[in-house]
Formats: structure tokens, sequence, C-alpha cells
């Protein structure tokens, strides 16, 4: 409120990787309507772990959290009582590729998830020029076929 931010990302410290395009993308579409929510996962399809993507309204979290009794985890995960509330707010369901739904994890919870993300790191150019080479480099990690 001291800000008066109009929107912010929710972006967690154990995802490496973010989609700058889809973002670009989702902010232009801000500017033409507003929301209280931006996510990737508001529909049963999600996308892959470490790669949500969120976008708070600054006065609907004000007003959620003044007018909300929250719980432990929704003091953690802060946008978790956006989706509790669903049927009452402005939420926009933000679409994406299918290969990004593969069931994948592209964070970093444990410590054999360092090895995974220092790959792709090195790999990073690949992931800049085409963000769908993020899968290509999981699954060269991992050898699926």
């Amino acid at each position: 409120k001291k800000f008066k931010i109009d929107y912010f990302l929710r972006y967690c410290a154990d995802r490496p990787f973010l989609n700058i395009n889809l973002l670009k993308k989702n902010l232009t579409i801000l500017k033409k309507k507003q929301f209280d929510l931006i996510t990737t996962n508001l529909k049963r399809k999600k996308i892959d772990q470490g790669l949500t993507l969120e976008i708070v309204n600054g006065n609907s979290f004000i007003q959620l959290y003044k007018n909300n009794n929250f719980n432990s985890k929704e003091k953690e995960h802060i946008t978790k009582i956006f989706y509790k509330l669903k049927k009452t707010l402005k939420i926009k369901q933000i679409s994406f590729h299918k290969i990004y739904s593969k069931g994948y994890r592209y964070t970093i919870d444990y410590r054999g998830d360092i090895k995974v993300i220092n790959f792709m790191l090195k790999n990073k150019k690949v992931i800049e020029q085409n963000f769908y080479k993020i899968v290509y480099l999981y699954e060269k990690y991992f050898n699926v076929n």
C-alpha cells in the first residue's frame, strides 16, 4: 500500500527460469483489462513445476489480506486465497503450450535438482533463444524419449 503498486509478480526463489515472453504477453493484457490475478494454475491441467507465472493485483491483495484470516499455508503461499475465492474474483487463466505440462520439475527443491539446473544453465543461451528448448534440455539430461 505504501508504494501504491498496481500489480506484482509472485515469483519463488526455487524457480530459476522465467518465460519472459509469456510475462510480457500477459502484462500487455493487463493494459487493456484489469484482473485480480493472472495465473498459469487456475485450471486442472497445470504448467510444470517451476514455470508457474502469477501476476497479482496489489489492491485486490490488500483487500483480501484485510478481510480474511490467512492460515499459515496462505501466509507462505500468498496466492492460495485467490484460488480459494476464485468464484468471487476476476482471475484470468494464462494459456501456455502443452509442451510445458509434461509433469517435469524445473525447481530447486532437492540437492539433486542443482545438477539438473546447472546443466540447463550451461545451455542458457539455447533457452534464451527459444524458451521451448527448456523441455528439450530437460529430456536430454534425463534421456527421455
